[in-house]
């Protein structure tokens, strides 16, 4: 134990008593697991990215059930935030779009998971045929995640798309869907997705085209407080839950976000840095010749 440690034990003891050691036992872990997220860089986010970050971050709460959880009040409160900004970023009739977009949202994630039960029933089934189908449309929905309802909005509509064009492309899995009667719900999951998706990009066309800089300066500090209050919380009960199986998917979920955005953002400003000491050394050449 280091000195400061030490010192730090001796003087609870003293004004405590030895019932001061739980209490520091669980300061020292609170603080050990600060570092359980990924810290956005919000310095480098475009303000769309801030909202849009917000939202995914928002909808991973929800679809792990945020009153299960106990982080409900936290996570309305980034939602709001979020949508204060949607509001002053994308203009009039921004949030109504908002609505229809989580309402798509919602009915493709609810036959996602409709397709998913029935292959999961269907492979234990008694008959070779009808199990054998099941396992089939199991694994060519685990082949892109085992929880795709579960992954952001971009990276869910890239891989429902991708699963569809499975069940006409290949023979395998289109007789299996066949046999299992779901022709009819792999059709409603790509209308539903192809809708999310002309209003997912509606929205981020308004909210790119609109952008009233003044007003969504003032909103974004209060919605990264409320991002990294949200955060706080899941770190600190994550480290209360003795099982350290609550949280964790929802951790590496999250995780998972920040890493898309943080990347995204880096990549930005590594061409922008380029370019700028590209057009530099242009210019130094061009002033250099002409001194010639």
């Amino acid at each position: 134990m280091k000195k400061s440690q030490k010192n730090l034990t001796k003087y609870y003891d003293f004004i405590f008593g030895r019932r001061a050691y739980p209490f520091l036992f669980l300061m020292k872990q609170i603080f050990k697991n600060m570092d359980t997220f990924l810290k956005p860089r919000f310095d480098l986010f475009q303000q769309g990215e801030c909202l849009q970050i917000s939202h995914d971050v928002v909808k991973a709460c929800i679809d792990g059930d945020v009153i299960k959880l106990k982080i409900d009040v936290e996570t309305n409160e980034l939602n709001t935030a979020a949508s204060n900004g949607d509001a002053a970023y994308g203009g009039p009739g921004i949030n109504s779009l908002t609505e229809e977009v989580i309402g798509l949202d919602h009915l493709r994630d609810l036959a996602l998971v409709g397709i998913r039960s029935i292959a999961l029933g269907y492979s234990k089934h008694y008959d070779i045929s009808l199990r054998k189908a099941g396992k089939l449309v199991l694994t060519s929905l685990n082949k892109y995640s085992t929880h795709i309802a579960s992954e952001n909005l971009a990276t869910e509509t890239t891989m429902i798309r991708n699963w569809y064009a499975d069940t006409i492309q290949q023979n395998n899995i289109k007789d299996a869907i066949e046999v299992l009667n779901l022709k009819d719900w792999t059709t409603y999951l790509n209308t539903q997705n192809e809708a999310f998706d002309l209003k997912y990009l509606e929205r981020s066309q308004i909210i790119g085209n609109n952008a009233q800089l003044n007003t969504v300066a003032d909103v974004l500090p209060t919605l990264q407080k409320k991002f990294r209050t949200l955060l706080s919380l899941i770190t600190a009960l994550n480290t209360l839950d003795k099982t350290k199986l609550v949280y964790v998917s929802l951790i590496n979920q999250i995780n998972g976000i920040i890493q898309q955005y943080n990347t995204r953002a880096k990549t930005r400003q590594a061409i922008n840095t380029a370019a700028i000491k590209a057009a530099k050394e242009a210019a130094k050449n061009d002033s250099a010749a002409e001194n010639k």
